[in-house]
């Protein structure tokens, strides 16, 4: 709709008369299937980051100082969930 030569809402307007309620939500399941992206995404980056901390608390229990995530640890972290997430959702990414 955003390319047709009526603009987006002349464009709506055409779908509904001209098509069925049907073809005006087309794509809107799989669109919200794929929200599911970036909660596996966040879900999987969140679980190896308390499993790393933990295991970094775990090797320097000698010290109260905090255990922090560093920046390129969290870049890693952030490539490995985001990939994850994409392999798991591809299926409907190709759609």
């Amino acid at each position: 709709m955003q390319t047709s030569e009526f603009g987006k809402s002349k464009g709506l307007w055409k779908t509904l008369t001209d098509g069925s309620w049907g073809n005006a939500f087309d794509g809107l399941g799989i669109s919200l299937l794929l929200t599911s992206n970036p909660a596996i995404q966040y879900t999987v980056f969140d679980q190896l980051k308390q499993n790393l901390l933990e295991k970094g608390k775990a090797k320097s229990n000698k010290d109260s100082s905090p255990v922090v995530l560093s920046a390129f640890m969290a870049f890693v972290l952030g490539a490995v969930s985001k990939s994850a997430a994409t392999v798991i959702t591809y299926p409907a990414i190709r759609y």
